[in-house]
């Protein structure tokens, strides 16, 4: 749908233009209109097309659960609020389901799925009480974030 859409934009440039600026703009949308979004706009006096490229928003969420018996989980996803109630439904067999795990206490954005994968690792390295003090800077009752969420 973006390859149709970007022949006909690039049939709007006018004729002063290079063919090679045609086929690099058509390069250009066939790689990255997976990830990226094109908004068209008019450049001297409607004559050419310009493409301007923005990157789609995308977070990712570390996360803590806790029980009412005290047990943590720590985990990363890409919707927060999918998978804390996939959590609280019980709906995935694991830990945070055989341990009850079902209080979202803390969590952290991030722009990107690798820092937020490392962050993810290196919490779980963490002793309980390293974990304990990084949950009560930000939420010293341990209330539970999910409903802020919605």
């Amino acid at each position: 749908m973006r390859f149709v859409s970007s022949i006909a934009l690039c049939d709007k440039i006018n004729e002063r233009s290079e063919p090679w600026e045609c086929r690099a703009l058509l390069v250009a949308v066939i790689v990255v209109s997976t990830v990226r979004r094109c908004r068209t706009h008019s450049v001297r006096d409607n004559a050419v097309i310009a493409c301007r490229w923005e990157l789609m928003e995308r977070t990712f969420h570390v996360y803590i659960l806790a029980s009412e018996s005290g047990v943590l989980y720590a985990g990363m996803t890409s919707n927060l609020v999918r998978r804390v109630q996939e959590h609280q439904a019980k709906k995935i067999p694991g830990f945070a389901r055989t341990y009850n795990v079902t209080k979202l206490v803390w969590f952290e954005t991030h722009g990107r799925a690798s820092s937020a994968i490392g962050r993810e690792k290196q919490i779980k390295t963490w002793a309980r009480w390293k974990k304990v003090a990084l949950i009560e800077t930000s939420n010293p009752r341990w209330k539970d974030l999910s409903a802020e969420l919605r």
